[in-house]
C-alpha cells in the first residue's frame, strides 16, 4: 500500500498526523512523503501533493518489484487480501 498524503502545513508538522504516520509505517505502509512550497491556502510549507509523476513512478516500481514474486509463486497473494 502507497500513501501520498497532502495538507496544510500546520496539519501536517501536527504530533498526531506524524504518530498516525509512523504507525502506518511500522505496518509496512509506504508513504510518499508530501513536497514543500506554496499550498492552496496561501501558506508556504511542507503538506503539498507528491508530483503526479512521482506517484506514478512510485507505484510502477512496486509493481515492478513484486512481478518476479507473482510469476515465480502462484501462492504469493494467498491469504495477503
Amino acid at each position: 500500500m502507497l500513501i501520498a498524503p497532502a495538507m496544510n502545513q500546520k496539519m501536517y508538522a501536527a504530533n498526531s498526523v506524524q504518530a498516525n504516520l509512523k504507525t502506518l509505517a511500522e505496518h509496512q505502509v509506504l508513504i510518499l512523503a508530501p513536497e514543500s512550497g506554496k499550498q492552496a491556502c496561501g501558506d508556504i510549507g511542507e503538506g503539498r501533493l507528491a508530483k503526479p509523476i512521482d506517484i506514478a513512478k512510485q507505484v510502477g516500481n512496486i509493481f515492478q518489484k513484486h512481478q518476479t514474486q507473482w510469476q515465480t509463486s502462484p501462492n504469493y497473494l494467498r491469504g495477503n487480501h
